[in-house]
């Protein structure tokens, strides 16, 4: 317990930060963390760029601002934001990135955007993000709605602790949001089984709408984002994962295309391409696949959106038996 309580930061009036991670996020915030040079910046600069140039669609690449950056006045004293931290690096030599930081800052529902207790936003944050990420893919011309704050209304689920209330003892806890849309819903239409990294799920809007998207992302996409945006979109494809999948865009011939990544895990630079089947299949050697992750994979069977052929989820399958 004691490794864990060090991996929380205390804030001021009950906010709990990340601390002593592996992405060293305060060193990041702070403009102390000296791993990410010159070099890393344009390396991460050109795989954008690869991405962009060979996704036959409207490509967005949008990071998910720290809760530290969205909450610095929450933060110990003398702990402050650097112009210098990574992000800010990036946006140097990469234009048309989404961060909406400013926006989430000044929003009037700023007190619920992150759980207090939680390294994650709560559903009002991951609803200012689709907004700005819907109307970046509007203005590069993808056919998607653009979000308005008076479709939605919010709901109190309660007090938990989250992932960073939980490293205490006693566990401390806060109130989480779910948010609820008038005459926009969807359903869950595929889910391929496997946990954290190299889950695939499709998430299907109840209005006929024409738009399909893929979505790479971290566990912030998968908290609230893909449900939000699937109620603009006819189609999300999420996908649990840094890079992306160049054949699986081929053959799914998406519409929109969508990087999500918070902005902690920029430093690890991802390569540009990388397919779903080899993620899965390098968990299963590795031995990080559980038997029950297996049987729901086998009890989904081959997906009939393009995210992977049934020949490789047979040969995944056959890997894992």
């Amino acid at each position: 317990m004691t490794d864990e309580v060090e991996k929380v930061l205390e804030g001021k009036h009950g906010w709990l930060f990340l601390n002593n991670d592996t992405n060293r996020v305060i060193s990041q915030i702070t403009g102390q963390f000296h791993d990410f040079d010159a070099a890393s910046v344009e390396a991460l600069r050109s795989t954008i760029a690869e991405r962009a140039a060979c996704i036959p669609a409207p490509y967005v690449f949008a990071v998910a601002p720290n809760k530290e950056c969205v909450y610095a006045d929450m933060l110990p004293d003398g702990i402050g934001l650097s112009e210098h931290r990574p992000i800010r690096q990036l946006m140097g030599v990469v234009d048309d990135i989404v961060y909406p930081l400013e926006r989430m800052t000044r929003s009037d529902l700023r007190p619920d955007l992150y759980q207090k207790t939680d390294t994650h936003w709560n559903a009002q944050g991951a609803f200012l993000f689709a907004e700005a990420v819907l109307r970046r893919a509007s203005e590069m011309g993808a056919p998607v709605e653009v979000p308005s704050l008076f479709d939605v209304s919010w709901s109190d689920k309660g007090l938990s602790p989250g992932d960073l209330g939980s490293k205490l003892s006693p566990q401390r806890t806060s109130t989480s949001y779910e948010s609820r849309f008038d005459g926009l819903s969807f359903f869950l239409d595929y889910d391929n089984g496997i946990n954290n990294r190299g889950l695939a799920r499709v998430y299907t809007s109840d209005k006929p709408l024409p738009t399909t998207a893929i979505m790479f992302c971290d566990s912030f996409g998968f908290f609230y984002l893909a449900r939000i945006l699937a109620r603009y979109i006819g189609k999300v494809i999420c996908v649990r994962q840094a890079s992306v999948d160049i054949d699986m865009v081929n053959r799914v011939q998406p519409d929109l295309v969508i990087t999500e990544i918070v902005e902690r895990f920029l430093v690890h630079r991802p390569r540009a391409f990388e397919r779903l089947e080899d993620v899965i299949a390098g968990k299963i050697a590795e031995g990080l696949v559980s038997p029950a992750e297996l049987a729901k994979m086998k009890a989904a069977g081959p997906d009939r959106f393009g995210i992977m052929p049934e020949s490789t989820y047979r040969h995944l399958t056959a890997l894992a038996a």
